[in-house]
């Protein structure tokens, strides 16, 4: 298991002011953007991370996930106001970093090694040390 911290930042928060509810929300939301370079298919819900695309899908009338990562309380308060909020308000929210821990099972279909440089000095992304492998 590795630990990745996530952080919202005000570019991010630029970039996602205008994502609205309906499929796309948890893709186009500020979190979702921020790990986007290396889970490009991600889906962001109200209090959980699907990190790949077959990890969801939309059943007509809702998005099923499985295999989804919990988002930590700090994560969930920021999505509960970045849903309620219009967009220039989201402009002025604060940016965000919270952890989350990715499993074995995740990293096996990533090569982690290969985004190491990638993450080196990333704006929203790192790994943490002593996370895991």
């Amino acid at each position: 298991m590795i630990k990745l911290k996530i952080t919202v930042t005000k570019e991010i928060l630029k970039r996602s002011k205008n994502c609205q509810f309906g499929v796309s929300i948890g893709t186009q939301c500020a979190i979702s953007l921020a790990i986007r370079d290396i889970f490009p298919d991600a889906y962001v819900g109200n209090a959980d991370i699907a990190l790949f695309k077959e990890d969801w899908w939309f059943d007509g009338k809702k998005i099923i996930t499985k295999n989804e990562i919990l988002l930590p309380f700090r994560a969930q308060e920021f999505i509960a106001y970045f849903d309620l909020a219009q967009p220039a308000d989201r402009l002025e929210m604060d940016p965000v970093s919270f952890e989350i821990k990715i499993p074995d099972s995740a990293i096996e279909k990533i090569n982690i090694e290969e985004l190491r440089p990638l993450l080196t000095n990333h704006p929203t992304l790192e790994l943490i040390k002593g996370g895991g492998k």
